[in-house]
Formats: structure tokens, C-alpha cells, sequence
């Protein structure tokens, strides 16, 4: 069963936060540019399929599920995770295709993910931060070693600003070409809802590979990227969905509520998984929200809404809830604007009810 990709370039992307945002640059800039790009993500908001996409469109079930049976039938006496057999079921499909670009996106880490089994031509670490502590380490020094893992000797790895210096130098000193990203980009060109060095990297990468359109900026302005700071206005009532689940991505968050007309009562519909920084994320928000309504999530990680009340830190009321939908019906009894975050599932529940 080949997997190696037959002459497409590969980008590999890893990160605390922006991953998702930077790989859907890159595909939206390199489609722009006339290329076959076939791109890998996690995790998904609504269908597993949104994870592997060909031209941007997610590939159907019935390929998915021979990819599956192939993987199935190769792999002998080896266990495989899930997050390996949709990897595998990834390469398996882009290798059956004549594509000019593979886009991947790291599921956590670098070093040791299923995606770094791959060589890329172009590799990109968009930020790092405090995540998954348990797996990656303590400190920002070592989580950034584990992510310029998927910089190969020779090959350009573009870091952003938060990646830290010291770990940059160590990669270059092991023979990885990492470099800073200084894209022109000027604050009209990118949406409010990204961050701008996500789409910067992106440009970067693929100016490298020569697969940059003649206009990126005009690409870039029209990009829009499904739960991040998404916006949806109706007549009485506003709602706003981001997947952000670490302190950094609700830095993000804060941020663009700050940028929105004020006025109209805030409320947050919230829950996350109990590995997450409940305490540092709800105190960063709670600056813009006038009242919590939590909820359990369906998760072996998720918690009960109890549980979730009593490490949320606020100032303001936390009421909890069974269910999305109850909690989201009591918001929008109390609240103008509805804020849904915390966790891709917090987010999937939410705009599922207009999908």
C-alpha cells in the first residue's frame, strides 16, 4: 500500500494554537494558484469526512471506508490508534490521486504524531503555549522542542513569533532552516476573526514552494474559517462560536469581542474537558460576560456542569445545565449577545442547530 506522495510538495503544520486557521490559508491561497491540494485536519466540528478534503471538499464515505478496509488489511499484527488509522486513511487517499500539494496538520505535538511520519518539504510551527502539559511537558521550552520536530535537515520550517528563540537555535543547530515569518500584511487584508501571523505563515510556505497566487491579499480578505470567532447575526440576538480551549486561543477571543460594538448583554454558553485550564480561561473572559451558562460535555474527558461551576472563576452568575440546549435557551432568555466556547464539541453542538 503506497503512502508516499507522487511528486506533490508536502507542508506539515504544528502548533498550539492556529494550525487549523494556517492550513485552511494555505488551501484556499494554493487553490487560488491553480494547484490539486489535499488537506488533513483535526479534529472535526460535525462529519469525520470534514477531516480529509480534496480541493476543499471533504472526501466521501465510501472512500474513506476502503481506505479503512486497505489500512485494515495491511497492517497485520499492528495495533493503530484511532488518530493513526485516519492519518494512514489520509496518505492512502492523496497518494491514489494526482495532486500538486499535501497539507498536514499535527494532532498534537510534533515528534511523535502520526503526521511526522511523512518528510515535508515545507514545515510550519504557527505558536506555542502551555497545552496538553501531560504529554508534551511543563514548560514552553520543552513543548516547542517537541513541535520543531517535524522540521527536516535541509528544509524550511517557518516559526511564529511565540515559538521561543532558544528552541529555534537548537533546531538550527541540529540542521533544520528555521526561519521567522515578515509577510506584508496589511491589517484590511485579514478577516478580524484570524489571527494575521497565522495567515502570514501560510504565505510564507507556500511563496517557498512557488505555489503563491499573484494577489494573496485579496484571498486572504475573503477567508473564512468555521468555528473561529464566528459570527451570526439575527434580528434580536447575536451568536459568536469559537473552538478556543486554552488560554491563549480565549486571549484571541477577548480581543475580537473587544473589537465589536458594545451594548448588548453578553453571555457565554461554555464547557470544556477537565484537562483544560478552566480557571485561567473563564477569568480571562469573565471580562466580557455578563453571565455563564455551562453545560456537561458528552466526553469520557468532558465534566458535569457541577463540576465546571466550581472551577469556572467569575465575578459574575454561573448557572449550570444539562445539555447545550438547555443551557443555550436560558441565554438567550437573559442575553443579546450569545458567546459559545471552550471546546470544538462546545462549538459542534452549538452550530449543528443550523447545519
Amino acid at each position: 500500500m503506497q503512502l508516499a506522495p507522487t511528486g506533490a510538495d508536502i507542508i506539515t503544520v504544528a502548533g498550539t494554537n492556529g494550525k487549523g486557521t494556517c492550513v485552511e490559508a494555505i488551501q484556499a491561497l494554493a487553490l487560488a494558484d491553480g494547484c490539486r491540494v489535499g488537506s488533513y485536519t483535526s479534529p472535526h466540528l460535525w462529519r469525520y469526512n470534514e477531516r480529509i478534503r480534496v480541493d476543499g471538499r471533504p472526501v466521501d464515505d465510501a472512500r474513506i471506508v476502503s481506505a479503512f478496509e486497505r489500512i485494515e488489511a495491511a497492517r497485520g499484527a499492528d495495533s493503530l490508534t484511532y488518530f493513526e488509522f485516519g492519518t494512514l486513511a489520509a496518505l492512502e487517499i492523496f497518494a491514489s490521486l494526482e495532486l500538486d500539494l499535501w497539507v498536514l496538520e499535527v494532532g498534537l505535538g510534533g515528534r511523535l504524531d502520526a503526521v511526522n511520519v511523512l518528510d515535508p518539504d515545507v514545515a510550519v510551527v504557527t505558536s506555542i503555549g502551555l497545552d496538553h502539559q501531560d504529554y508534551l511537558g511543563s514548560d514552553v521550552h520543552t513543548i516547542a522542542r517537541e513541535k520543531l520536530a517535524i522540521g527536516r535537515i535541509g528544509k524550511p520550517l517557518f516559526a511564529g513569533a511565540s515559538v521561543p528563540i532558544q528552541a529555534c537555535e537548537d533546531a538550527r543547530k541540529a540542521g533544520v532552516d528555521v526561519r521567522s515569518c515578515a509577510w506584508p500584511l496589511a491589517p484590511a487584508d485579514c478577516p478580524s476573526a484570524l489571527v494575521a501571523e497565522n495567515l502570514q505563515l501560510a504565505c510564507c510556505a507556500l511563496q517557498t514552494l512557488d505555489r503563491l497566487p499573484a494577489d494573496p491579499a485579496a484571498v486572504l480578505r475573503e477567508l473564512r474559517v468555521p468555528g473561529r470567532c464566528e459570527r451570526q447575526i439575527f434580528d434580536h440576538h447575536e451568536e459568536i462560536f469559537d473552538v478556543a480551549h486554552n488560554a491563549d486561543a480565549i486571549e484571541h477571543l477577548v480581543h475580537f469581542l473587544g473589537t465589536l460594538p458594545a451594548g448588548p448583554r453578553v453571555i457565554a454558553v461554555f464547557s470544556a474537558l477537565a484537562d483544560k485550564p478552566i480557571e485561567a480561561m473563564s477569568a480571562q473572559l469573565d471580562q466580557m460576560v455578563d453571565g455563564w451558562c455551562v453545560f456537561g460535555l458528552n466526553d469520557p474527558r468532558g465534566l458535569s456542569a457541577h463540576d465546571l461551576q466550581a472551577r469556572i472563576r467569575s465575578t459574575k452568575p454561573v448557572r449550570g445545565f444539562d445539555s447545550f440546549e438547555q443551557a443555550f435557551a436560558a441565554a438567550r432568555e437573559t442575553g443579546h449577545r450569545i458567546v459559545v466556547c471552550g471546546s470544538f464539541l462546545t462549538v459542534s453542538a452549538g452550530t449543528s442547530r443550523h447545519g
